[in-house]
């Protein structure tokens, strides 16, 4: 049982993902998507450097549900 209580957090951390990517990179990664590499200029690389930061946040929540799923485990054992 103990278990169970432990995994309500780590999917939360998991499910997180979805509205951070839907709501906050998307709307930088449909211009960057719809860009021609060629048109390329100190704009999109300036969004190319927000959205690998914003990435970076998605890693870290990623990182964070596993390490929280292995406290979980460890704490069930």
């Amino acid at each position: 049982m103990r278990l169970g209580l432990a995994m309500v957090p780590v999917s939360t951390l998991l499910l997180a993902n979805w509205p951070f990517t839907l709501t906050v990179i998307m709307p930088i990664n449909k211009p960057l998507m719809a860009m021609p590499g060629i048109e390329a200029c100190a704009d999109s690389r300036a969004m190319l450097v927000k959205w690998g930061k914003l990435h970076d946040v998605r890693s870290a929540l990623g990182a964070a549900t596993t390490l929280l799923f292995a406290w979980a485990l460890a704490g069930a054992a």
